[in-house]
């Protein structure tokens, strides 16, 4: 056997890993009850051109799933960056991809529940979940967050929290609401 025919096997081999984990993840995201559903790198674009961060800042992305807002963030501002995943597979593959992929930068990744992460140093806090959990976790946002906390809710509004909502982005498959507490 050729070198080059090892060499195609070997990659093919490694894609094929990577198709079967991949789906894996969605699976148990799905059975978790938190699908994972990325946001897309335009609309990432367009929600963090609008707000400026500093090294001052605390990110957090609330469910970071494959950690493309967390590195997103990272490699365009100065602020902390931390991303917060319950699916084990889908945490690991961001330790994996940070140690390995992404350049080095301010980024962190925790393993747990985000009802369950402290949220009292955030400024900024984003997430792109389920109006039925954007809803639970309003209670703990306004519990825990410091004055002026800038809140991110891509997709869907957070229930009575109108007064506190003070842009909108309307471009893309869904909108973006921004919220200060």
């Amino acid at each position: 056997m050729e070198i080059s025919s090892i060499i195609a096997l070997f990659l093919l081999t490694i894609i094929l890993v990577f198709f079967i984990l991949f789906f894996l993840a969605l699976f148990i995201s799905q059975q978790i009850g938190v699908p994972f559903v990325p946001t897309r790198r335009k609309d990432l674009t367009r929600i963090f051109s609008s707000i400026p961060l500093s090294s001052t800042d605390i990110f957090y992305d609330l469910g970071s799933g494959n950690g493309n807002v967390v590195f997103f963030v990272a490699q365009h501002s100065q602020a902390r960056c931390i991303g917060v995943e319950l699916n084990k597979l889908l945490y690991t593959f961001c330790l994996f991809r940070k140690k390995y992929f992404e350049p080095p930068n301010k980024s962190e990744f925790i393993h747990e529940d985000i009802y369950a992460t402290d949220l009292k140093q955030a400024t900024v806090i984003y997430f792109f979940l389920y109006p039925e959990i954007v809803a639970q976790l309003s209670a703990k946002l306004l519990t825990e967050c410091k004055k002026n906390t800038l809140i991110i809710s891509h997709g869907f509004k957070i229930k009575n929290w109108n007064n506190k909502c003070w842009h909108t982005i309307r471009e893309g498959n869904f909108k973006t609401y921004f919220y200060r507490v």
